[in-house]
């Protein structure tokens, strides 16, 4: 069951520089997808979001960041940004709304910036993760004075991450590198005929859909359709270069299945290997 309470300030603060504007928790389930629409208006609130479970995608601007167990990341006003949970691994996390004319030095001074908006709790998760779920339990004990408690607890949190030095940027890489690692994965495995998205998924660290994704975006084909691509026109060099045996070639450049790799070449080079064959034969016997 997907969980969800949100709690409301008054927002008339005269005590702080911080103003509370709101927290909670979101528990998603797997029927559930994007926290925030796609064509939602930026952000006019501050916010520190943290992950307690599962795992999601958060993007802010070009950049989108994979987001696990552990971490932190942060919403800025005015700034377009976009979060949605894994769909295999649904996420789990607390946050806190602000604003105030010192709301960007507290982000700042623990790390979080919209030029890098994500850190690590580290080894303050525990005491950080305590904050929270007392900031919830508060709140609804004392409804009346909801600002004050979840100023307290936010401020708990960042004297924690700010004096302990627990933060640190894990390890995050703009999306188009994954789609180009993808790529260079692939030249240089085609010839395994067990490579599927699942195995370079693997081997980049990240999620399936989310490199399918990204693939598709960055690359502009589908992940099977580039590998079959790079597959035939090993397959054409090989021809090209002497090996005339259309099992050999096959299986030299991942299939193995000679009927199977024939139907998948004449698709992409609209001639048949044999025919391939033929051409080049007749092409190096006119020289």
């Amino acid at each position: 069951m997907a969980e969800s309470y949100n709690i409301h300030y008054p927002m008339n603060s005269f005590f702080s520089d911080i103003i509370i504007c709101g927290g909670g928790i979101h528990q998603w389930d797997k029927s559930q997808h994007s926290s925030t629409p796609k064509n939602e208006k930026p952000h006019t609130r501050y916010s520190l979001h943290f992950v307690v479970s599962g795992a999601g995608y958060y993007t802010l601007g070009e950049k989108t960041y994979y987001i696990k167990k552990g971490q932190i990341f942060a919403n800025f006003p005015n700034v377009d940004i976009f979060y949605t949970t894994d769909k295999t691994h649904p996420w789990k996390y607390y946050w806190l709304n602000f604003i105030g004319p010192r709301s960007a030095q507290l982000l700042s001074d623990i790390g979080l910036t919209p030029e890098s908006p994500v850190i690590d709790a580290g080894d303050a998760f525990k005491k950080i993760e305590k904050l929270y779920i007392a900031n919830l339990k508060e709140c609804q004990e004392n409804p009346d004075n909801t600002e004050i408690i979840s100023l307290y607890h936010l401020l708990n949190i960042y004297s924690i991450l700010h004096s302990e030095k627990n933060v640190s940027p894990p390890t995050i890489q703009k999306t188009e590198s994954y789609a180009k690692k993808a790529v260079e994965y692939i030249r240089n495995n085609y010839a395994n005929p067990a490579l599927n998205l699942h195995v370079v998924a693997q081997a980049l660290n990240i999620n399936d859909s989310y490199l399918s994704r990204l693939f598709c975006n960055e690359i502009g084909v589908n992940f099977v359709h580039y590998l079959a691509q790079t597959r035939i026109q090993a397959a054409i060099n090989l021809i090209d270069n002497g090996m005339y045996v259309v099992c050999q070639v096959s299986e030299s450049v991942g299939f193995t299945d000679p009927y199977y790799f024939s139907k998948v070449f004449k698709r992409f080079n609209a001639i048949s290997p044999r025919e391939q064959i033929k051409k080049i034969k007749k092409l190096k016997s006119s020289k």
